[in-house]
């Protein structure tokens, strides 16, 4: 598992209908869990 500033990776996962990056996170010492949601691809807006 990968750990960044105190943080283990603990899923990660591609939501191909959202077009979306999940992963999930839990803190080493004291056990909270944390998300973050990231599109893959860019918007562009038509007008």
């Amino acid at each position: 598992m990968t750990t960044t500033h105190g943080f283990e990776l603990v899923r990660d996962e591609q939501i191909d209908e959202l077009k979306t990056r999940a992963r999930l996170y839990r803190h080493m010492k004291t056990a909270p869990n944390c998300c973050r949601l990231r599109m893959t691809t860019k918007i562009s807006a038509s007008g």
